[in-house]
């Protein structure tokens, strides 16, 4: 169906942790260390970027990463920390205070730091997700371990008055916790809930237009937590991967799931 083939290889930063691909820029984004990143890209560009805000945040490393669709890193510490990465490859004749690369290229560089607050920091991320294939909606939704999913501007790093709390969707914030999130390339509109906790664990695709829960799925009690969540292109099917190494594949328009159970080696 398909031919792979070796495109090429540079060696890995120390404590690589996380991976994302910028496809606006053909970028590979690696995270290393504390808050730190190093981006591969065409010409040759190998260049390592430090992101840390301040002395007090040096010591929290990086928990998730995430590419936008206007290519843009999100990039949250382990300090609930959130900072946007914005990266634009540009022409050496248009841009001076950038960092070069081969070929007369250059990667201009700017970040985005959340503002802070007391109650801000009292919160822990669960889950990190990016509008990855519509550049109209350039909107970040961050995991709280109460529940809820609060909306961030991408271009501004700042709060939105939009958010959806674990009552809408008739769960209980105290005892429930997001565990991944996935936005559906075919509608912006549409996002995939995990939850685990309480009796079982559950997913929700979640219409921000409507607010409303579409479609709801139940995750048998033997596979665990939902791990992972991806979309099919179609935006009618996702998969699901669990705590146990399985995984599941859902229809949206349909109440049709497929589960299929880890292999275990043989001793």
């Amino acid at each position: 169906m398909f031919t792979v083939s070796l495109a090429g290889h540079h060696g890995l930063p120390a404590q690589p942790s996380l991976v994302c691909y910028v496809a606006a820029h053909e970028l590979l984004v690696v995270a290393a260390g504390y808050q730190q990143i190093k981006l591969y890209g065409e010409d040759g560009l190998e260049l390592f970027v430090s992101c840390v805000a301040n002395e007090a945040t040096a010591g929290a490393s990086t928990s998730f990463l995430q590419p936008t669709a206007n290519g843009r890193i999100v990039l949250v510490s382990s300090d609930s920390g959130v900072q946007v990465v914005s990266l634009e490859r540009c022409n050496l004749a248009h841009r001076r205070s950038s960092h070069p690369c081969r070929q007369g290229t250059r990667l201009n560089i700017h970040t985005i730091f959340m503002p802070t607050s007391t109650s801000w920091t009292m919160c822990r991320i669960t889950a990190v997700e990016t509008i990855k294939s519509h550049k109209s909606a350039p909107f970040v939704f961050l995991a709280l371990d109460d529940g809820s999913i609060q909306v961030v501007q991408e271009d501004t790093c700042a709060f939105t008055t939009y958010a959806i709390q674990a009552a809408q969707l008739g769960l209980s914030g105290d005892d429930v916790a997001v565990s991944a999130m996935a936005s559906n390339p075919s509608d912006a509109n549409q996002l995939l809930l995990a939850y685990e906790g309480a009796h079982e664990a559950s997913i929700f695709l979640w219409d921000l237009a409507k607010k409303k829960v579409l479609h709801k799925a139940t995750v048998p009690p033997a596979h665990g937590s939902v791990q992972s969540l991806a979309w099919h292109a179609s935006g009618k099917r996702f998969a699901a991967g669990f705590h146990d190494g399985a995984f599941g594949v859902f229809r949206t328009d349909k109440q049709q799931s497929a589960f299929f159970l880890r292999r275990r080696r043989l001793r």
